[in-house]
């Protein structure tokens, strides 16, 4: 978390024309890369374009390129880092496969099938999501006892006048939007234990890099097979889904357990 105490001056922002030429630009480079880049080139090309855009609207709404990880507390999250990395690789590998199949006059191009096994995993990152913030509201009227609140100050090396106006609950927030870490990712969310590592998150960021890179591979190995079946994505196996599960069933669990003192 930041150790700043005073609110960051909000830095300048691009206009909306600038925004919007951004924009305009990202979907010309998507469907020249995806017309013109060799198969497999092209799901790295879109997503990096995709990527691109993404730091593009962070900048413009949030004023910072990583603005879409930053939640209500002005704070990194991890079920937001998990959303942006699953849409990005997904639409990506999506688009690829429809502009080779446009390529190659199939008949019905956006015809591509979803296994129910990345269906199964893509609404459990959408249920992380959706619940880690219904999760934390509840947090928000507790009232964290005076020596948990002094305690976060200062290990955090911060002004306890600073920790309790930021704070919300028994959440830590930061001043400021420009105060948010990566580190942010892997530290607990309440005054309690945001100065500890949380291995819940840690488990989950680890299976989520481990899915996004097998997934990526699988996807640039059918594109750039002999002869490409491109009619569905590929299919992740069951065990591995049935993990992923289990990482998401502890990360939500650890969120709902009260991690400090309250009066």
């Amino acid at each position: 978390m930041s150790e700043s105490t005073t609110a960051a001056i909000k830095p300048h922002q691009p206009s909306s024309t600038a925004t919007a030429s951004w924009i305009a630009g990202v979907v010309v480079v998507i469907c020249i890369a995806g017309f013109l880049t060799p198969s497999g080139w092209n799901f790295v090309a879109i997503a990096l374009a995709l990527t691109v855009l993404l730091l593009v609207l962070g900048r413009a709404i949030v004023g910072r390129p990583l603005g879409a990880l930053v939640n209500e507390q002005n704070v990194m999250s991890l079920s937001r880092l998990q959303m942006v990395v699953w849409t990005v690789v997904i639409l990506a590998a999506y688009l690829a496969y429809a502009f080779v199949r446009i390529a190659t006059r199939e008949p019905n191009p956006l015809d591509i099938k979803i296994d129910w096994h990345l269906l199964a995993l893509m609404g459990i990152s959408a249920t992380s999501f959706v619940a880690s913030p219904l999760i934390l509201d509840t947090k928000k009227d507790k009232v964290p006892d005076p020596a948990a609140t002094a305690k976060t100050a200062l290990v955090a090396g911060e002004e306890v006048a600073t920790v309790e106006t930021n704070r919300q609950g028994t959440l830590y927030a930061n001043t400021d939007k420009m105060d948010a870490q990566l580190t942010d990712l892997f530290q607990g969310d309440e005054l309690g234990n945001t100065t500890h590592l949380d291995l819940a998150k840690l488990q989950m960021f680890f299976f989520t890099l481990i899915a996004a890179i097998a997934f990526i591979a699988m996807i640039i190995a059918s594109l750039t097979a002999r002869s490409p079946d491109l009619g569905s994505l590929p299919v992740l196996s069951d065990g591995f889904v049935a993990i992923f599960g289990i990482s998401h069933a502890g990360y939500l669990s650890s969120k709902g357990l009260d991690h400090t003192m309250v009066k």
